[in-house]
């Protein structure tokens, strides 16, 4: 900013907008300043050759740079942390985990990269766990934290309590953990999530004998804090309680149901994943995964891009309806693989043709156009919808090609006769042509859900603009905007 201030005589207001392209890395920002920056410092003595280069090195630093004693720390911290997890992996890992289980993407990449180095995630357990995420040799046991419901001193008294023995049972569970913090509705939750497994019954037998036994504790208590209990009613066996228990004979609940309330309780699918039988599909056809998606933006060395072309599978684990401002039906849907979950945007043209593969719990494949904005997560807006991958998929495909990925013999080819994707392409011989702001007056009008594109001479390259942008495409608009711009200006692929 100082450089900016001293030589070419800038505001601190403006100097500031300098410096934030720099650490955003937005270049096309910070090459706009050029022009100024050189008649500014021409203003002050500056020769141009000398102001030339300093813009140079600013710009080529603006990069990726890093001062002299931030990288020394940087680089400290990524030698102790590459020590832990190479010479104490499981420990690493779950201290890693239990600073992230706020962000379930976070989790889901990091117990990803767990199974990548061996180690196993075991499902909670009370007899086990501990609050957060604990290392036991190569097993890293789920933290009781990550569980809803379950309140912070409730998880203290089965860590306390289980110090006079390890749980037996669910009566035994419950009956030792009769104090002012236990409550029907957090036990549940551990029912759900698989934490009282290894007590013996299943999920749905202790689903269903829950309640009474619950009851029961509480009326026993009641009596007892009252005096009510006389000596006969303490009984003479195991149950000194003296209240009738038994667990229903019935059937466990099918793997389906036990992974979605694992879901619904920590946010991750423990004992399995509803992918893992198209997880062969997935790496064969060379789909990409969220957790590539999610990192474009964020990261010079990231695998994908604003606007590049994109094939990912997933589950289906939330749909959103909303209307467009002329009626039209459009949705948003949470798009969840195993390392994380992003969101897909179908426009209405889209969700007409495909609406019979969109269902919540469903396995998709989605072709379409990855969208990256400043300060918010990637999303993906749809161009095609398929059902769950399989042997006759469409392979990969990035930017109207074939993904480097290996590809069965039977899959058929992917489309390629678009070299584009689907959207209302404008040019300009730059981005300050006067003409952009009455195209964007015209393209206002006419509100739809085809994307639209600037393409700019100068510079070869497209913009994808902001969503609220989009346009329905008609006569009318197109003959004014070829009227602005020039025939050979306007082009539109659907």
């Amino acid at each position: 900013m100082q450089i900016f201030r001293e030589l070419a005589g800038y505001s601190y207001g403006r100097a500031d907008v300098v410096r934030r392209a720099m650490s955003k890395k937005k270049h096309d920002v910070l090459e706009a300043e050029r022009k100024t920056f050189l008649e500014g410092c021409a203003e002050r003595g500056v020769d141009a050759e000398t102001a030339t280069a300093l813009f140079e090195q600013i710009s080529e630093f603006s990069k990726y740079a890093f001062n002299k004693s931030h990288a020394a720390c940087y680089s400290l911290v990524a030698y102790r942390t590459a020590y832990l997890k190479r010479y104490y992996p499981a420990p690493f890992m779950a201290a890693l985990l239990t600073s992230v289980l706020d962000s379930s993407n976070k989790v889901a990449r990091y117990i990803a990269e767990c199974k990548r180095m061996g180690l196993r995630l075991a499902v909670p357990d009370v007899n086990t766990s501990m609050k957060g995420f604990s290392a036991n040799g190569n097993v890293i046991n789920y933290g009781l934290l990550g569980i809803k419901n379950l309140g912070s001193e409730f998880i203290n008294d089965i860590i306390k309590e289980r110090g006079n023995g390890a749980y037996k049972d669910l009566f035994d569970f419950c009956s030792r953990l009769q104090t002012s913090h236990f409550n029907r509705r957090a036990v549940e939750s551990l029912i759900r999530s698989g934490a009282l497994d290894s007590l013996g019954a299943n999920r749905r037998q202790m689903l269903q004998a829950l309640p009474a036994l619950v009851s029961n504790l509480e009326d026993y208590r009641r009596k007892t804090m009252y005096g009510q209990v006389g000596f006969f009613d303490l009984g003479n066996d195991d149950n000194s309680f003296g209240i009738d228990f038994e667990l229903p004979a019935v059937d466990e609940f099918p793997k389906a149901e036990l992974l979605k309330m694992e879901k619904e309780m920590t946010g991750l699918y423990l004992s399995g994943h509803p992918l893992d039988k198209y997880e062969p599909f997935i790496q064969q056809l060379g789909y990409a995964r969220t957790a590539q998606l999610l990192e474009a933006g964020k990261s010079e060395m990231a695998s994908y891009a604003d606007g590049d072309y994109v094939s990912l599978a997933g589950i289906i684990s939330n749909i959103t309806i909303k209307q467009t401002r002329n009626g039209q039906n459009m949705a948003f849907i949470l798009l969840e693989d195993m390392l994380g979950s992003i969101e897909i945007v179908v426009f209405p043209k889209v969700l007409e043709e495909y609406n019979q593969y969109i269902s919540s719990g469903g396995v998709i494949t989605v072709f379409g156009t990855l969208s990256v904005e400043e300060e918010k997560d990637a999303k993906v807006l749809a161009n095609t919808i398929q059902g769950a991958p399989d042997g006759n998929s469409r392979p990969a495909v990035k930017n109207g090609k074939p993904a480097n990925k290996p590809k069965p013999q039977n899959v058929e080819k992917p489309a390629t006769k678009k070299s584009k994707h689907r959207g209302l392409y404008l040019r300009f011989p730059s981005k300050s042509d006067i003409r952009i702001e009455k195209v964007k007056v015209i393209t206002s009008i006419f509100d739809g859900d085809l994307p639209l594109y600037f393409y700019y001479l100068d510079e070869k390259r497209y913009e994808l603009q902001p969503r609220e942008s989009f346009v329905l495409v008609n006569e009318t608009m197109i003959s004014e905007l070829k009227k602005l711009l020039g025939n050979e200006n306007v082009a539109v692929i659907n």
